[in-house]
């Protein structure tokens, strides 16, 4: 239901009137969605054309990071990447502590949910998969996951959180905040995740971050005011990133790691 393929077989091109582009727009008008350029084929002198769903949106990211203080090492990992079956993922991971084995258990949980998801895993799935890797793997070491998951055929997002700060949306210069009241990854027998979702627009500007930034999973009045103030640039996602990262560690001191990723959702081209 979400990537489409149309093939058309022995065309006859001599009673054909419409023109490429025209047959592309009627068969995304009819599927809902949007299509590829058309792609002929001539085989024994019979005419066959094809094309498929392509992605309705796009996604543009910035990122900042920095350990904290009394670390050379920051304790938080990031990633985004995209899926064979259409799938945008961000994550943000948080490693409980800081320094060495901080970075070690959230960089393996990256790296652990990346390989899932790429294949195919469902996201809850792949969680609790990771919830059961982290307990079994011995010691006390946990980890926050912040988990996005953008479907770029249609624009469906959703977040699952387990112990994770809260992460924002603008829209239309309105401010939007996704929170839970969840623990980290490996603490509970049991996944403890929140899961919430979504329809993006063209024009979302997403933020995701470590809670060195918000110091709290409470009200954060400065970083309220820096994403309705005007002074971060939606078409910028990067120097976004930045002005939240350096912002925080001048608030706090740069008591904790700090992590921010900036999204910028776009419409794609339909050439």
């Amino acid at each position: 239901t979400r990537a489409r393929h149309v093939f058309m077989r022995s065309v006859d091109m001599s009673t054909v009137r419409a023109g490429e582009n025209d047959v592309r727009e009627c068969i995304g008008r009819v599927l809902g969605c949007r299509m590829s350029p058309l792609e002929f084929s001539v085989d024994s002198g019979s005419v066959s054309a094809s094309c498929h769903t392509v992605p309705k949106f796009a996604i543009k990211t910035g990122r900042y990071s920095a350990a904290g203080a009394r670390e050379n090492t920051s304790g938080d990992s990031v990633c985004s990447f995209k899926n064979g079956e259409g799938y945008f993922y961000t994550l943000v991971s948080d490693g409980m502590g800081s320094g060495h084995d901080a970075a070690v258990i959230s960089g393996v949980s990256s790296m652990f949910l990346e390989k899932l998801l790429s294949a195919g895993c469902p996201m809850r799935s792949a969680l609790e998969m990771l919830n059961c890797f982290v307990r079994g793997s011995g010691g006390e070491q946990f980890t926050t996951v912040d988990l996005m998951e953008a479907d770029l055929y249609t624009g469906r997002a959703r977040f699952i959180k387990s112990g994770a700060a809260p992460s924002f949306v603008i829209r239309n210069g309105q401010l939007y905040r996704l929170h839970s009241k969840t623990v980290p990854v490996g603490i509970m027998r049991a996944l403890d995740a929140e899961a919430v979702s979504f329809e993006l627009m063209a024009g979302d500007t997403v933020i995701m971050m470590s809670d060195g930034v918000t110091g709290s999973y409470e009200d954060c009045p400065w970083l309220y005011e820096l994403l309705c103030g005007g002074l971060c640039r939606p078409d910028s996602p990067a120097q976004t990133a930045r002005l939240i990262g350096e912002t925080a560690a001048e608030k706090s001191g740069k008591s904790d790691d700090i992590t921010v990723c900036v999204m910028k959702v776009t419409e794609t081209e339909n050439k």
